[in-house]
């Protein structure tokens, strides 16, 4: 979770200068390289929205194109090893957050929480499930 509901990103982020649709692209991409037309359809955005903002990225010295090593005609967008840093540096604050968060809670409202979340995993098993067989 990069952020709670409603709240602007923590000051510790301050120094990357990013917005929330650029640091959304970033954590697509940490996930892996992509195109431009799957990080466009994963944003909900339009492909040139998406080509402007890994213009951006790529600018800062975070994102790079390269290409496709089973198609050289495809250019894939990924995280530069500054990049990678960085996205680290903001987990390891968002687990701090929530390490410190917990540690507020106490043991029935962190059982709460537990279940909740089993919940929440069981309902995007069970989503991911009918998303896929409606494409066989």
């Amino acid at each position: 979770m990069l952020l709670r509901m409603g709240s602007s990103p923590p000051k510790e982020w301050s120094d990357l200068e990013l917005t929330m649709p650029q640091m959304r692209t970033m954590a697509l991409l940490a996930q892996g390289p992509r195109r431009m037309s799957e990080l466009a359809e994963a944003l909900s955005i339009g492909l040139s929205s998406a080509t402007s903002m890994i213009d951006r990225l790529v600018n800062k010295g975070l994102v790079e194109r390269v290409a496709d090593s089973h198609d050289r005609r495809l250019v894939l967008c990924q995280l530069t090893r500054r990049g990678r840093d960085e996205m680290e540096r903001v987990w390891r604050i968002e687990r701090q957050r929530i390490r410190a968060l917990a540690h507020s809670l106490t043991e029935e409202e962190l059982e709460t929480v537990l279940h909740s979340m089993e919940i929440l995993a069981a309902a995007l098993q069970r989503q991911s499930g009918s998303a896929s067989s409606a494409y066989e």
